[in-house]
């Protein structure tokens, strides 16, 4: 397959010339192929060469804006799961491979840190295997020295499939999303942290391939997913994907996932975070045609035949602000969205007396309560929160908390 590959590359470019293609990774364990820059015209000489069975237009995978400010708590993800029962019991990834095909990682991060040789086994992946494999991976085609993508013993392989070096920081990206995942999946157990990963003794191999501005090429993960396979993943952890995804979008990658499977493989892939198929269409309105009242929101390739996809939106608990009343009742509370006063929890550090206000917070309301230096409790309902917010701030309150009058989430 690999000199087939070679054979083929020399004679695209003696069909089209070496200035009019750029080729990049080829590949030889998912598929028999290569990517290849040039102008869309070629597209239709390559179709028609010798040899060649199908030829795609790759896309390219963006992080949505959300995930850029995103702030996702990890600290009770597992005992939200119930992996911390696995744990208890033995089952803690000693031994395995995770692969996190995503922004890359914060390698010194305190919960990535070199483990303990008890924590090791004779399958755990060594600098050694790395060397061996290296002729045989896609990021040999670099300038880059094959033990230097051996960061440590829970991060025994990291490379940037973008830029062809060892920076798999987060800073090109834009989004430190695959620590995130990377957490979740294998975080070490420490005394200084609450997070703990599902397979806190895993090893992590990161094959970061979103590149600057935060765009993921296809032509990168394919090559990432195909070198941790050399490596003899357990697991290839992929966080990439678009809308509303069908399971025969794009044939050959169904056909590469179907190898993946062969080999045992698990690929799990994000189901995406979108509210419904129609969320950020050219419509305007983030909602489906009447003609069309699907409203799936599994993104592709995660809602291929061969991937694990597995999205929820339950949580048990929250990271929030709160007040404390007495000696240690604590109510959560959510700082307004929007407004040019500061933030309610500014307040912070000096106890304030809470006064009701009844009704529903009118300037009448306010005129039988005495709210002046005080914080203003308002039900909802009625009038406009910025009215209620107003109205408690021309009556002297330092701060409005507004509270919900029926059951259930605001």
């Amino acid at each position: 397959q690999k000199d087939a590959v070679e054979l083929f590359t020399q004679a695209l470019e003696d069909e089209l010339g070496s200035d009019a293609v750029e080729v990049g990774y080829t590949y030889t364990v998912t598929m028999t192929g290569l990517s290849v820059t040039t102008t869309y015209e070629n597209k239709a000489a390559i179709q028609e060469m010798p040899g060649v069975d199908r030829v795609y237009v790759a896309p390219v995978f963006s992080i949505p804006e959300e995930d850029n400010v995103m702030q996702p708590y990890t600290n009770n993800a597992t005992n939200m799961i119930g992996s911390n029962v696995a744990n208890e019991s033995g089952w803690t990834g000693k031994g395995m491979r995770i692969a996190i095909v995503d922004t890359g990682i914060v390698a010194d991060h305190p919960n990535f840190q070199a483990m303990s040789e008890d924590k090791l086994t004779d399958t755990s992946l060594t600098v050694e295997d790395v060397q061996n494999a290296w002729s045989n991976l896609n990021a040999s085609d670099s300038n880059v020295l094959p033990a230097s993508t051996y960061f440590s013993n829970k991060i025994p392989f990291a490379f940037n499939y973008y830029n062809k070096n060892i920076d798999v920081s987060h800073d090109a990206a834009g989004s430190d999303h695959g620590t995130h995942v990377a957490g979740i999946a294998a975080a070490n157990k420490v005394d200084e942290s609450q997070v703990v990963g599902v397979a806190p003794n895993a090893q992590l191999m990161v094959m970061k391939v979103f590149g600057s501005n935060g765009g993921a090429y296809t032509e990168d993960w394919v090559a990432g997913m195909e070198d941790a396979m050399m490596l003899g993943a357990d697991v290839i952890n992929m966080s990439l994907g678009s809308n509303a995804g069908f399971t025969t979008d794009v044939d050959w990658v169904n056909e590469v996932f179907d190898r993946v499977a062969e080999t045992g493989t698990v690929l799990c892939i994000s189901a995406g975070n979108s509210d419904t198929m129609g969320q950020g269409n050219t419509f305007g309105l983030n909602a489906n045609l009447t003609s069309n009242p699907d409203n799936g929101v599994l993104g592709t390739p995660g809602a291929y035949a061969n991937a694990l996809s597995v999205a929820s939106v339950d949580n048990v608990y929250t990271m929030s602000d709160y007040l404390t009343v007495g000696e240690d009742h604590k109510i959560a509370y959510t700082n307004g969205a929007s407004g040019t006063n500061a933030p309610f929890n500014t307040l912070a550090g000096t106890p304030r007396q809470v006064v009701a206000v009844p009704g529903a917070g009118s300037a009448e309301d306010f005129a039988k309560v005495d709210v002046k230096g005080k914080i203003a409790l308002v039900q909802r309902g009625v009038i406009a929160f910025t009215e209620k917010y107003d109205n408690a701030q021309k009556a002297g309150a330092v701060g409005c908390l507004i509270y919900n009058n029926q059951a259930g989430t605001i």
